[in-house]
């Protein structure tokens, strides 16, 4: 059974599967759905196509055409009932069972599910900005928006984003129906050219209306010049010239162009030619296509100008219908019908188009192209020699804007498509993005408008690519990390969405006017799409973002302070990988002839450093330039679909500015996503053979600069780099004998910008500080880069254990610190360290006998750069201030709270529905806010996990409050009052609770004895304090393997 035929009966198992599901399995579901007043018929009927007579066959449809979807493709679909409702982005959180529900129906028949860590249904519409300011009920938040903005349109929509302006749903919705449909109508300019079929009764019509209007002697000159190309192919020009021998209308010139043959061809021609006076022979020296047909045009003296390749044949009425048609009709510009023989078996290229088709791609075939002189004329009359492939594309476009081409109905032309040794073979297919962005872009226009642009403005230049979730991901951290006060814009380019993702960027334009919309029916790919997006921007300044990466907050500013030394003509965003470390930090050159490496690809960010960085070549994902900078090197090369187009660009530019310097900005950070990353990226085939027919002769030599930098040594050898590190000491330590140890600190935060909130994050950043200053080599992973592979340059692994197991490597110096969930920690998975801490001293003294390994006390830490009583007036703040995540929970401590009456203050994400709208703060306060907030509160609410409280694991929330000078009512954890001196209090009961929220200064130490705790918690539990013992044991566990 071939693949195919298995993949087709996949789809259609899943099709019966997935309509059992939606017409049986959930009746009440899709009655919900109904009920629940999401069904846009409109929408529905945009996206689909189909215009369904009410709402619940609208419902059953889209139940099944998702459940459809994810069967296949273990993902749901970009669409839905609802043009605010996009399950593809909801479906990470929905989708864990083996059939899950529609995330649309399990959407309605909750209430609403907040999607972490996306904050609503779609980027649209934000459940978390909806709630703040309504009390949460039964019905799902999107569903009370709709009910709402049908009774006020003027009801704001509540965005993911900030944006400059309200935006109201009835504008964003016609905008979002009409994009949709514009895609569904522009399916049409990207419908596939050939056909298994053709109307033959048509055709036979055609040929015989022409064949009964014989055409007049063409007089002085022939009726029609015939231009072929040809290159090493003896037998096959024969054949071809033959055939046009053998046409019905003998008033005919043919200029045959050998391009450089290098076996009898040129010998076979001119001996044809010299028994028949209408052909002549030229010759070129391997010039290629467009060099060779314009050497035929040159003495080209027809009325109009034909052409043919050596490997296809006319058919004998070709030339006498095409000409009649022509005179009779008038046409300048017509093409016939072509036959097509090649493995696939017979096919017709048998299209009518115009030049919006031709903007899109080809349909007319060179061979069957006939065009009055006068009108090549216009056109230039010449081939555009600077390309290698689809020339015949750029001449059809340039003649469409003179005259639209038209289909004479009928087969004239017998193609052969086994595409060996033909002149254009050994170029690539890439040349079809050249030839769309010269008759797309104005390069001369965009130059010339330079110096108009607007002073100061920043445009990003964002192609979209067809991932629905990434894209609208990507786009959303492009909104949220733009200063809110800076000049911007940016211009997406829609590379030919479905309509769904089509409707979705159209309705952010609309909500939005920062976002500049350019839509294509085609994906373009990325080269050409930040070519359009130029094109259309107005900023002094351009920032190229790729579609699959997602930029993390701060990103901007590093940027334009790079742009500001005049000397750095572009400067590159840190790109880093799904996992945290780093995917390029430029690339670095291995030699001529062989590919470019990414610098220190699989380390952490951290050996990258934190200052500008000179690099030999830029690596897409994120890169900043002056406009009139890219305008002059015309951009991106269009040619490159599947990577390097940074390489080269790269090369570009220092070829025009020698002395100009591109830069990795390590404080901008963009991280590729995976998935979109494996779909194409570096490595493709086609996109490795431009770059080295482009540049591989002149490519540099190796340079371990970008490596040494980092304190590694690199060399290099048949383009394959080796990095290698020894163990450094420093002046600081030296003095002490403690060796200067690289350590890589494991948490388990994800990465990306999700992970970044987490308080292991925090954790392990002011540790790793700390440990810094004692003069070591820190680094962090987390949880996707716990196998990193870089690791084995690591000399002591770090483990801060919280949800996430790592397993120690043979030979590592591993160190576990348990700071919670510790019923997460099995007795086999102590043994596999040297050494064990716990965040708890009733466990630690439990643990010690348990097992043969080291277990210590080593309780969570503060800085007292950051929490201090100095940072504000106590009693100043929040009367009972609580900060964190609703954990999707009724906490404990907050729902006591809310019992007793206490008038709350909670700071923190994913509260909306669960709390009262007036105790909600805000969903994020910021962690540099946190001292002063702490000290200026009459009182700190803290909870514990269940096991945490059970095994006495202290929080860290404890030792930043009681630092910063804050009294903390906590639940009772055992240990507390030992650690804490009566600063942290835990209660028993809703009315304990409220008692000493009501009068913190009875219930809690005097202002001169919270001074004195918080001196000694600074003191002794300080991340110093900690990084010294760490680094004791580590400096033991050193010396003791080194003997």
């Amino acid at each position: 059974m071939t693949a195919r035929i298995r993949h087709a009966r996949r789809i259609a198992a899943a099709g019966r599967r997935g309509l059992r599901v939606a017409r049986s399995a959930r009746p009440g579901q899709r009655d919900a759905l109904v009920a629940s007043g999401l069904v846009d018929l409109d929408w529905c009927e945009a996206v689909t196509g189909i215009a369904q007579p009410h709402a619940r066959a609208a419902a059953t449809a889209a139940v099944h055409a998702s459940t459809r979807e994810y069967l296949l493709r273990g993902d749901f679909p970009a669409s839905s009932v609802s043009p605010l409702f996009v399950p593809a982005w909801c479906s990470r959180a929905a989708g864990r069972e083996p059939r899950p529900p529609d995330p649309t129906v399990r959407y309605v028949t909750t209430g609403g599910f907040l999607v972490r860590p996306n904050p609503g249904p779609s980027p649209l519409f934000s459940d978390v900005e909806f709630l703040r300011t309504r009390a949460g009920t039964p019905v799902p938040p999107l569903a009370r928006f709709l009910h709402e903005a049908a009774a006020d349109p003027s009801v704001p929509l509540p965005l993911s984003w900030q944006a400059p302006g309200p935006a109201t749903w009835p504008a964003v919705r016609t905008a979002m129906i009409a994009a949709a449909r514009q895609r569904r109508t522009d399916a049409g300019l990207t419908a596939e050219r050939v056909a298994t079929t053709y109307d033959e009764d048509l055709a036979a019509t055609t040929v015989a209306r022409a064949l009964a209007r014989p055409l007049p002697p063409p007089g002085d000159r022939p009726w029609v010049s015939i231009v072929m190309p040809v290159r090493n192919r003896p037998v096959q020009v024969a054949e071809a010239i033959a055939s046009i021998q053998a046409q019905t209308l003998p008033d005919w010139e043919l200029v045959v162009v050998d391009d450089g043959s290098t076996d009898t061809t040129a010998d076979v021609v001119a001996g044809i030619a010299a028994t028949d006076p209408r052909i002549r022979l030229a010759r070129t020296a391997g010039g290629g296509v467009s060099a060779a047909r314009n050497a035929g045009l040159v003495s080209a003296r027809g009325r109009y100008v034909a052409f043919l390749d050596s490997d296809n044949t006319w058919r004998p009425q070709f030339l006498q219908v095409m000409l009649t048609t022509m005179e009779t009709d008038g046409l300048g510009v017509a093409y016939s019908g072509v036959r097509m023989h090649g493995p696939a078996g017979i096919r017709y290229r048998f299209f009518t188009g115009g030049l919006d088709h031709l903007l899109v791609r080809n349909h007319v075939d060179l061979n069957a192209l006939v065009v009055r002189a006068d009108v090549l004329a216009a056109t230039g009359g010449d081939f555009d020699e600077s390309l290698r492939r689809c020339v015949d594309h750029d001449l059809v476009i340039r003649l469409a804007r003179q005259q639209q081409p038209v289909l004479v109905p009928f087969v004239g032309v017998e193609y052969a498509e086994d595409g060996a040794d033909r002149i254009t073979g050994r170029e690539t297919f890439g040349w079809l993005w050249t030839v769309l962005g010269k008759h797309l872009i104005d390069w001369a226009a965009l130059r010339s408008g330079v110096l108009q642009r607007v002073a100061g403005r920043v445009s990003v230049l964002a192609p979209s690519i067809p991932d629905v979730r990434v894209t609208l991901r990507n786009l959303r951290a492009l909104l949220d990390t733009l200063p809110p006060t800076a000049d911007a814009e940016i211009v997406v380019v829609d590379n030919g969405s479905e309509p769904a993702l089509a409707g979705q960027l159209a309705g952010m334009a609309a909500a939005d006017p920062r976002i500049v919309l350019v839509s294509r029916p085609v994906n373009g790919h990325f080269a050409l799409g930040v070519d359009l997006a130029l094109a259309a921007s107005t900023g002094e300044y351009v920032v190229a973002v790729r579609g699959d990466v997602e930029v993390a907050p701060g990103w901007w500013p590093p940027l334009l302070d790079a742009l500001a030394d005049p000397a750095v003509v572009a400067a590159q965003a840190l790109l880093c990988d799904a996992d945290g470390t780093v995917a390029a930090a430029g690339f670095a050159f291995t030699g001529p002839d062989r590919l470019p490496v990414p610098i220190l690809a699989g380390h952490a960010t951290a050996d990258v450093g934190a200052n500008v960085v000179e690099v030999p070549a830029l690596a897409a994902g994120v890169i900043a330039m002056r406009a009139a900078d890219l305008v002059a090197v015309d951009g991106l090369e269009p040619r490159f679909t599947g990577g390097w187009e940074d390489v080269d660009l790269s090369l570009r530019i220092r070829r025009r500015w020698p002395d100009r310097r591109l830069v990795v900005v390590p404080a901008a950070v963009a991280n590729r996503d995976d998935g979109a990353r494996q779909a194409g990226g570096y490595g493709h085939p086609e996109a490795t053979r431009v770059l080295l027919d482009r540049h591989g002769p002149a490519l540099p030599d190796f340079d371990p600069a970008p490596w040494q930098r980092a304190g590694f040594t690199a060399t290099c050898e048949a383009g394959v780099v080796r990095v290698d590190r020894a163990v450094r000491r420093t002046p600081a330590v030296a003095a002490a004998s403690r060796p200067s140890l690289r350590w890589a600190i494991k948490i388990a935060a994800p990465a990306g910008p999700g992970g970044d909130s987490w308080g292991d994050t925090y954790f392990a950043a002011h540790l790793a500080d700390a440990l810094r200053d004692l003069g070591q080599d820190v680094i962090v992973d987390r949880r996707q880069s716990f196998d990193r592979e870089s690791g084995q340059h690591d000399d002591v692994v770090l483990v801060i254990r919280g949800l996430v197991r790592y397993r120690p490597k043979p030979g590592q110096l591993s160190l576990l610190w348990v700071i919670s969930h510790p019923d997460l920690v099995q007795r086999s998975e102590l043994r596999e360290y040297d050494h064990v801490f716990a965040a708890s001293l009733p466990w630690a003294r439990r643990t010690a006998g348990t097992v043969a390994v080291p277990v210590e006390a080593l309780l969570q830490a503060t800085d007292p750069d950051r929490f201090h009583p100095g940072l504000a007036a106590p009693d100043s703040g929040d009367a009972v201030l609580f900060v964190g995540d609703s954990r999707d929970q009724d906490r404990r401590i907050i729902a006591d709270a809310v019992a007793a009456g206490v008038d709350l203050s909670v700071y923190g994400p994913n509260w909306g529905g669960r709390l009262d709208p007036r105790w909600w703060k805000a969903p994020y306060l910021d962690n540099a806010a946190l001292g002063a907030a702490y000290r200026a509160a009459g009182v700190v609410l803290n909870d514990h996990w269940e096991d945490m409280a059970r095994e006495g694991f202290l929080s860290n929330r404890l030792f930043d409050a009681t630092a910063a000078g804050g009294r903390v009512i906590s639940d009772p954890v055992d240990g507390i009052d030992e650690v804490f001196d009566g600063l942290v209090r835990g209660y028993r009961s809703p009315a304990e609770l409220a008692a000493w929220a009501a009068d913190p200064a009875a219930a809690f130490p005097s202002e001169a004895r919270v001074q004195q705790i918080s001196r000694r918690i600074r003191a002794e539990h300080s991340f110093a304090a900690r990084a010294a013992r760490l680094l004791d044991v580590a400096t033991a566990l050193w010396d003791k393997r080194s003997v």
